[in-house]
């Protein structure tokens, strides 16, 4: 998983982190030697800055990372 690319492709996977896929995160870190990067915010509306974090997050170790979006609702904001 390499830069800003792989990101926003994990960003948008609503597959990726659902429930119980915590241990499948964990396994894949695992397997290929990448740091969890978590990122938290509440990105709505999405914009170019949250962007540039995502992918300034991405790029942590080389971009060998796997990258968790924590979305904060609203109520978490106020």
């Amino acid at each position: 998983m390499k830069g800003s690319e792989s990101a926003l492709t994990m960003l948008v996977d609503t597959n990726f982190f659902l429930g119980d896929s915590w241990n499948r995160t964990l396994d894949l870190s695992n397997k290929n030697d990448c740091k969890i990067v978590m990122i938290s915010g509440g990105y709505d509306p999405l914009h170019v800055g949250h962007l540039r974090y995502i992918i300034e997050a991405s790029e942590i170790n080389d971009g060998n990372v796997v990258l968790v979006a924590v979305v904060n609702g609203d109520g978490f904001l106020k």
